[in-house]
C-alpha cells in the first residue's frame, strides 16, 4: 500500500501531457529522478508501457535504478521528471484514484512484528471499502490463497522471509488492483516460494493484470515476462520482445568442418548469415535443422566433428549488451541483435 510521497522541490512538469493509451494500464514516460544532495539524475528518460494481461520483466545490476522506478511507479517517491500514468490516473496528480487500481510488493515486506496476518489485512481493507464480516471473509479468503490459512494466529514477526512475501502479495490483493509492481519479490525465496510466485503471476496475466516484475534471476525473468526492459546505469537502454528472450529467430549454429572448403560455406549460407575462422563456421540467425545440415554435408563429402545450435538467452543477451554500453567487446562472435532502442 503506497504512503504519502516525499515532498520534492525539484519537479519539473513536461511540456506535453502524459500519454494516455486506453489499452495500456501503466504508462511510464521520460521518468527522471534526482535525489537532494546527489550530483545528477539516479534515472533519467526512462520509458515503457505495460498492457493488460502482459508481464514486463526489469532487470539490471545493482544501483542501476530498478527500485527506484519501481518506487515512483507506486507513488512512493515523485519524479523530477516525466509522468506514471495507473490505468490513465497520473501517480502524482491523482494519487488517490491511481492508487486504488496498484498493488506493490516490496523487496522485503516490513509490518508491524506484533500484528497478526488476519488484523493487518483487515486494517488494510478499511481503505478499500467495507469493514464488516464480508471484509473478514475476503481477507481469510486472500490469505488462504497465499497459503497462509494456517498462520492466521502467528504475529508477522515469526514469520519466514518465504511467508513474509506471502503476505505480502496478499495486502497488495487487498484492493484487486489492476497493476501489480513486484521489486525482487523472487529473491531469498526457496524452490517452493519461487513456485508460487511463478504461479501467481500466470495467474494474474489470465485475468488480464498488468505485472512489472523486477527481479536479478534473469531465466525466471526470461520464462516469466512477456517482453523485458534493461535499466543501465539509470536509462533504460533495450526493450526485449518475446521472441527476442525466447530466443527464437536469432539461433547460432556452429559447425567444425575438417575439410571446410568454399562449397561448404556456400552451402550453409542459403540458412543464415554465415561468418567462418579457421575450421569453424557460425551460422548466426539459423533457419533450418541441424540434423538435415549435417546429413548434407556428409552427403556433399564434408567431414562434420562438431555441431551445436546456441539459442542465446537472456542472460546471454544482458551481459552481451551490457559490455557493449560499457565499451567492452563481446567474446562471443554470433547469435545476438546488436540493435538497441
Amino acid at each position: 500500500m503506497a504512503t504519502p510521497a516525499e515532498p520534492n522541490l525539484e519537479i519539473h512538469d513536461s511540456a506535453r501531457s502524459p500519454v494516455s493509451a486506453p489499452d495500456r494500464l501503466l504508462v511510464v514516460e521520460n521518468l527522471g529522478k534526482c535525489y537532494p544532495g546527489k550530483s545528477g539524475l539516479a534515472i533519467q528518460g526512462v520509458d515503457f508501457t505495460i498492457g493488460p494481461g502482459e508481464v514486463l520483466g526489469l532487470v539490471g545490476l545493482n544501483g542501476a535504478g530498478k527500485t527506484t522506478t519501481i518506487r515512483i511507479a507506486a507513488g512512493l517517491i515523485r519524479p523530477s521528471e516525466g509522468h506514471v500514468l495507473v490505468a490513465g490516473h497520473d501517480i502524482v496528480r491523482e494519487k488517490e484514484l491511481a492508487s486504488r487500481h496498484l498493488g506493490l510488493v516490496p523487496e522485503n515486506p516490513m509490518f508491524d512484528p506484533m500484528a497478526k496476518p488476519l488484523s493487518l489485512l483487515r486494517y488494510f481493507a478499511g481503505y478499500y471499502g467495507p469493514r464488516d464480516d464480508s471484509a473478514r471473509s475476503k481477507c481469510l479468503e486472500l490469505l488462504e490463497s497465499v497459503g497462509l490459512k494456517d498462520a492466521v494466529s502467528k504475529r508477522f514477526g515469526a514469520f519466514s522471509l518465504g511467508m513474509k512475501k506471502r503476505f505480502g502479495v496478499a495486502a497488495a490483493l487487498i484492493g484487486d488492483p489492476e497493476v501489480l509492481l513486484l521489486d525482487e519479490t523472487l529473491s531469498g525465496l526457496d524452490p517452493q516460494g519461487v513456485a508460487f510466485v511463478r504461479d501467481k503471476i500466470q495467474s494474474w496475466r489470465e485475468d488480464g493484470k498488468a505485472v512489472l516484475l523486477s527481479s536479478h534471476q534473469l531465466n525466471e525473468v526470461q520464462s516469466l515476462s512477456d517482453r523485458v526492459a534493461v535499466i543501465h546505469r539509470g536509462k533504460c537502454v533495450r526493450v526485449y520482445s518475446g521472441d527476442e528472450t525466447s530466443g527464437e529467430g536469432s539461433r547460432t549454429l556452429r559447425i567444425m568442418i575438417v575439410d571446410i572448403g568454399d562449397r561448404a560455406v556456400d552451402y550453409l549460407s542459403r540458412f543464415g548469415d554465415v561468418m567462418r575462422e579457421g575450421q569453424t563456421i557460425w551460422v548466426r540467425q539459423f533457419h533450418g535443422e541441424p540434423g538435415e545440415v549435417s546429413f548434407e554435408l556428409a552427403r556433399r563429402g564434408f567431414h562434420v566433428s562438431e555441431l551445436t545450435l546456441h539459442a542465446p538467452s537472456l542472460e546471454d543477451r544482458f551481459f552481451e549488451l551490457i559490455e557493449q554500453k560499457n565499451g567492452v567487446p563481446s567474446e562471443f562472435p554470433a547469435g545476438h541483435e546488436d540493435d538497441v532502442a
